[in-house]
């Protein structure tokens, strides 16, 4: 969903609206239609768009995945390690890009 929205929008300007218009689109294209209202009922746009710090982590669990949590995972190292080092497993990842 989101290499989609940045193809689409790559040389233009973009606001919140926009994306929120895309992202309900997607869903309505990508996820069976008994799926939909129980993805789109957990979002809460007023909290994301104007709450303070990141969206809940597993705030939409139809878009998690192993790759994922994987990459958390690699992330959260690296932000442990606070430049020091780098995780033992880091070169894994050095030319893997997610579909």
């Amino acid at each position: 969903m989101l290499k989609a929205w940045l193809i689409e929008n790559r040389f233009g300007v973009v606001d919140y609206m926009m994306f929120k218009e895309f992202f309900i689109g997607w869903v309505d294209k990508n996820i069976p239609e008994k799926e939909r209202a129980s993805i789109l009922d957990r979002i809460d746009w007023e909290k994301w768009i104007n709450g303070e710090g990141f969206p809940p982590k597993n705030s939409i669990k139809a878009f998690t995945s192993k790759e994922y949590d994987i990459t958390v995972e690699l992330a959260d190292k690296f932000v442990q390690f606070n430049g020091a080092a780098r995780p033992t497993n880091w070169m894994d990842f050095r030319n893997w890009y997610p579909a």
